[in-house]
């Protein structure tokens, strides 16, 4: 009897570490596949945000939002996967903003800006938002901060400079303007010249022509 319940208790023990073997490869394998979903998910909005033509991202992004949304909850409380929450972020907002949804596209913006806010073109990024719903004033404040994380970068004096033309500050803005043409490279000069050619084509015909000169 006492050999029969030693091996009786040894065939229990050997099913228990079974069992919690099993299990916790079930529970690992979950964690993979979900993993894998939600990189999938991540993947297909930064594709479908970065789309051209215009109509084609924003009937990528119409499908991809919803599931985006889930993904990015379900990274809210995982610090180890913020990286990835930035992108994710980054990717909805731009969606957003495709669809023409600009208050939650500044708010998502919004989201990314907090988990790392030393990242130059997120602040240009949300000041075009801002400009778009015609909030100035929060628009120049964040395209002056992308210019002031990123000094040398000439697009972020060109997203300034057109954030102060859309507030008709347009002395100012040709002051950007001028930034970003001594910063280009050679091969963006000729396109950079021309959006400053109408520009101040513009500005002679409107802004100027009212005496707005600031």
């Amino acid at each position: 009897m006492n050999l029969l319940a030693r091996l009786t208790r040894r065939t229990l023990l050997f099913i228990a570490a079974t069992l919690f073997l099993a299990v916790a490869i079930a529970g690992s394998w979950l964690r993979y596949d979900t993993s894998q979903r939600e990189e999938r998910v991540l993947a297909r909005a930064a594709a479908a945000a970065k789309l051209t033509p215009e109509a084609n991202a924003k009937e990528a992004c119409a499908q991809t939002i919803e599931p985006l949304n889930k993904v990015l909850d379900n990274m809210s409380a995982d610090e180890d996967r913020s990286r990835e929450a930035l992108g994710g972020y980054q990717s909805l907002a731009q969606c957003l903003g495709h669809l023409g949804k600009l208050p939650e596209a500044a708010a998502a913006y919004g989201k990314a800006i907090a988990i790392n806010a030393e990242i130059g073109h997120l602040h240009g990024d949300v000041a075009v938002i801002y400009s778009r719903m015609k909030q100035h004033l929060p628009a120049e404040r964040s395209a002056r901060l992308a210019v002031q994380l990123d000094p040398l970068i000439w697009q972020a004096h060109r997203q300034l400079a057109r954030v102060l033309a859309a507030a008709g500050k347009i002395r100012a803005a040709d002051a950007s303007y001028e930034e970003a043409l001594k910063l280009a490279p050679r091969e963006q000069l000729v396109k950079l010249q021309e959006e400053i050619n109408q520009f101040r084509s513009s500005a002679e015909q409107g802004a100027l022509a009212t005496g707005d000169t600031r």
